[in-house]
C-alpha cells in the first residue's frame, strides 16, 4: 500500500520536534512493507533561509517533498488568516499535484492535525483520493472554540473519509463540537525509545533521584509549576530536575530557577535529538508532565517505554496510559499537589517494576502495534471510497 503522508515537515537538528508525529509513523509503515511518501509545505519563517519551489529527496528510503514559495506563517499572524488559508491550499495542491506525477499509484492520504487537514482538501476533491486525518490537537479539548477553528473542523472533519484520534478524551471532543465520530489511534513510540535494554541503564553515582521531564518551553507545558513544585517539596540537594526543549519562555523558567535558588537543582537542557533525549532518560528515574494542555502525551510514552514511572497532570488523555502501576496523577496547575507527588516517587520508587513498565508501554503503543492500526483504517477508507 502507498500511503501519501501530509506532514509539517521532518525532525532535523535545527528543529528536532518538526514532523515528528508523522515521520515516526511514516517509519514504523516502512517497517510493515508499506510505501509511505511524506508531503509538507515550508511556510514559516526561517533564519537560515528557504529553498523555493518543490525539493525532493530521500530520508531513510522515504520520498520527501517540501515546497516553499512565500512566509505564510507572517501573513496568517499580522494580516489575515482567511488569505493565509487560501495560500496554504493554494501551494499545497501544488505540492501533491507534483507527488502524483511522480506517484500515480497513491492508495490513500493521511493528514496529521486540522489545518493540515482543511487545507488538503481542494488537492483531495480533484484527485478522489480516500482521506484519513489524524487529529492531535490540545486546543479542541477546550469547551468553547475559536469561530476560525470550528469552521476549519466543520469542514474538514466531515469530508474525511476516516477520521482518527489520538485519545479516547478527543474522540469525545470532535462529537461533541463537530458531531463526527472517530477512530480511536493512540500515539506512537519512535524506534529509538524500542531498542533500548533498560537493564543496561545508566545511573548517576551521586545518590540523588533524578527527575526529568520534555516539552517545548512554551506556557502550556506548565514548567514553571513544576519548577515551583520542586522548590515546595524540599528536595533540591536530594533530587535533581532536568528540563530537555527549547522555546520562547527560556529565559523567564531560568530567572524562576534563579529566583528559588535551584540553578544547582534544575538545569534547562535546551533542544535535544531524539538520540540524545533517549540517553538522558536512561539515566533519571521518573518523568514529569506538567501540562496544562494535552491529547496524547509522546513525551509521556517515551519516558514509559524506559521504564520510567510518571508524574503527570491530569489533561485530555492522560489516564489512558498513567495508573497507580506506572505513575501518580495530579490536577492542572496544583504546586502543592504535584511537590506531594515528588515526595511520593522518591519515598516510595522501590513500588513500581521498571520492566513491567516499559513492556505494557511497548505492547500498546510500540511502532509496529500503532501501524498496524493505522493499516486497518487506511484498508476501510479504500473500500469506503471505492
Amino acid at each position: 500500500m502507498k500511503i501519501l503522508i501530509i506532514a509539517r515537515g521532518v525532525p532535523s537538528k535545527r528543529d528536532p520536534q518538526e514532523g515528528c508525529f508523522e515521520w515516526d509513523q511514516a517509519k514504523a509503515l516502512k517497517a510493515l512493507g508499506h510505501e509511505p511518501v511524506v508531503l509538507a509545505l515550508d511556510a514559516r519563517f526561517r533564519k537560515d533561509g528557504h529553498k523555493f519551489g518543490v525539493v525532493h529527496r530521500d530520508i531513510d528510503g522515504i520520498p520527501f517533498y517540501q515546497g516553499y514559495w512565500m512566509t505564510i506563517s507572517v501573513i496568517e499572524r499580522l494580516i489575515s488568516k482567511r488569505l493565509a488559508y487560501r495560500l496554504y491550499r493554494h501551494f499545497i495542491s501544488r505540492i501533491f499535484r507534483r507527488v502524483l506525477a511522480d506517484h500515480p499509484d497513491i492508495d490513500v492520504v493521511h493528514s496529521h492535525f486540522l489545518f493540515s487537514t482543511y487545507n488538503i482538501l481542494p488537492a483531495i476533491r480533484e484527485s478522489r483520493l480516500p482521506l484519513v486525518a489524524t487529529e492531535h490537537w490540545s486546543v479542541l479539548e477546550r469547551d468553547t472554540l475559536d469561530p476560525i477553528i470550528r469552521h476549519l473542523g466543520n469542514e474538514a472533519f466531515p469530508e474525511a473519509t476516516k477520521v482518527i484520534s489520538v485519545s479516547l478524551s478527543l474522540k469525545n471532543r470532535i462529537q461533541q463540537h463537530f458531531g463526527v465520530d472517530s477512530i480511536v489511534v493512540h500515539n506512537m513510540i519512535g524506534p529509538e525509545f524500542e531498542n533500548v535494554h533498560i537493564s543496561e541503564k545508566h545511573r548517576h553515582t551521586d545518590d540523588k533521584f533524578h527527575f526529568v521531564s520534555t516539552g517545548s518551553l512554551i506556557p502550556r507545558k506548565g514548567f514553571d509549576v513544576a519548577i515551583r513544585a520542586f522548590k515546595e517539596s524540599g528536595l533540591a540537594g536530594r533530587a535533581t530536575y532536568s528540563i530537555i526543549g527549547g522555546g520562547p519562555l527560556r529565559k523567564e523558567l531560568q530567572q524562576l530557577i534563579d529566583s528559588l535558588g535551584l540553578h544547582e537543582s534544575v538545569k534547562l537542557l535546551g533542544k535535544k535529538q531524539k538520540t540524545e533525549i533517549v540517553d538522558i532518560l536512561t539515566r533519571c528515574d521518573a518523568f514529569i508532565l506538567p501540562s496544562r494542555a494535552e491529547n496524547f502525551s509522546v513525551a509521556v510514552l517515551e519516558a514509559l517505554a524506559l521504564g520510567l514511572p510518571a508524574i503527570a497532570t491530569v489533561c485530555g488523555g492522560i489516564r489512558e496510559c498513567i495508573n497507580q502501576n506506572n505513575g501518580l496523577l495530579v490536577e492542572v496547575d496544583n504546586v502543592k499537589e504535584m511537590a506531594g507527588a515528588m515526595l511520593d516517587m522518591v519515598r516510595n520508587y522501590s513500588r513500581y517494576d521498571n520492566n513491567s513498565i516499559r513492556e505494557r508501554c511497548l505492547t500498546l503503543y510500540g511502532p509496529t502495534t500503532i501501524a498496524k492500526g493505522l493499516v486497518k483504517v487506511y484498508e476501510e477508507a479504500i473500500k469506503n471510497t471505492k
